[in-house]
């Protein structure tokens, strides 16, 4: 490494700032947003006159990282397009000095290194609204190999992070095809239950169906205070203990109903709607923003509702009866009018045993192939790390 310079990134890498109205640049803009990032590790052609705010206004060629939780890593390479090109301002965009390697930087950005260093030092109301600060970027120092090493590096990388990414993929596929197939034994159980004991509204099994707290302003988050649970938090069967945010007495007070009790079924209500979990006796008391907050009456058991919730039988309800186009939602309406079987309580108690029991092969065997997934993501992530500090060198071929 005797050839690397250390060096800060403003001396090889420049932010662009020029802001403007999508509206101004043509009819239709290609645009970087986070949420898009998210879903598709890529912008999208959108409708100018639909993005109100302003954005910043690209050239092709910029490297963009998200201001946004730093510890998520959003990296990415802005292209050209034939059409204007703008991104969020949540995006810091950097225009490159030909000292520098748009992939290399794309890596360095990524590593655990960087990540680290951001996420150290980074402005934040809550754990989950983390912002960095653009100066903590740009007068970031670095260590950076020659050019011609950099494009070494970042090829090494293209070559083994696509070899891991299609092992991820081909395990993934796993995944999809062994919930496909537990879906599909909780579905013909529900369906005979139905045929036998017919459908009922949900409404008539329960005593309380409607949504906590809808819109939660920003005073309202406290870094002490009662536990929200929010749509990131709750997964088919699983209610997720990461990224939990807390609001302040004051907001808990004014939304006391939305507290939640153990053994209610909470139900995803906006994007990826339809996600339902009962709530465990560790949560009894914590609130919720934005979720359908569902407390089953004396003959309705809440893991049988969790179930027959997630199944494909009431997702097809819940997508038919979502309303929205920027990001879906369904209303406590269609909730209480949802038809689920409601046989009696043992035979409830029954048919949960033997669901239980048919799709618990399966669960074992979709969690270690995920647990495989995230070993597969670490290797990942610990080979760019490597690679682009120079502690592993791959022009000797090292692996």
């Amino acid at each position: 490494m005797s050839d690397w310079r250390h060096l800060r990134l403003d001396w090889v890498a420049a932010e662009e700032r020029n802001t403007a109205v999508p509206a101004v640049l043509g009819q239709e803009v290609f645009h970087y947003s986070i949420p898009v990032l998210d879903e598709t590790g890529e912008g999208r052609l959108e409708d100018a006159a639909e993005i109100g705010s302003g954005k910043l206004v690209l050239s092709g060629g910029e490297v963009l990282i998200s201001k946004l939780n730093p510890r998520k890593s959003r990296v990415l390479i802005a292209q050209r397009h034939a059409y204007p090109t703008v991104a969020s301002t949540e995006f810091i965009a950097l225009r490159l000095s030909p000292f520098l390697n748009d992939r290399f930087l794309k890596y360095l950005l990524r590593s655990d290194t960087t990540r680290q260093h951001l996420d150290g030092a980074v402005q934040s109301v809550t754990r989950s609204q983390q912002r960095v600060d653009p100066a903590l970027l740009t007068k970031m120092w670095v260590s950076l190999p020659p050019p011609r090493q950099q494009r070494e590096i970042a090829d090494f990388l293209d070559a083994e992070t696509a070899r891991i990414d299609c092992l991820i993929e081909k395990r993934q596929r796993m995944v999809e095809l062994l919930d496909e197939r537990r879906s599909l034994l909780v579905e013909q159980s529900i369906r005979r239950a139905a045929e036998r004991c017919g459908m009922s509204p949900l409404k008539r099994a329960a005593r309380r169906v409607e949504v906590g707290i809808v819109v939660t302003p920003a005073s309202w988050y406290a870094d002490a205070g009662v536990i929200a649970l929010r749509g990131v938090n709750v997964r088919p069967g699983e209610i997720v203990l990461d990224d939990l945010v807390r609001i302040s007495d004051e907001g808990h007070r004014f939304h006391g109903k939305s507290a939640l009790h153990a053994e209610d079924v909470v139900v995803v209500r906006t994007g990826k709607a339809g996600a339902a979990a009962v709530v465990p006796q560790e949560l009894d008391g914590v609130n919720c923003i934005d979720l359908v907050i569902v407390r089953p009456g004396p003959d309705l058991v809440p893991k049988f509702l969790e179930f027959v919730l997630n199944s494909d039988w009431s997702q097809k309800h819940i997508v038919e009866y979502s309303v929205g186009t920027i990001q879906s939602h369904f209303n406590v309406g269609a909730m209480k009018a949802l038809p689920i079987p409601l046989p009696s309580l043992d035979e409830q108690k029954r048919m949960l045993e033997q669901m239980t029991r048919l799709t618990r092969k399966l669960d074992r065997l979709a969690l270690k192939v995920r647990r495989q997934i995230e070993l597969l993501k670490e290797r990942r992530q610990a080979l760019i790390t490597a690679a682009v500090t120079g502690e592993l060198d791959v022009t000797k071929g090292a692996a």
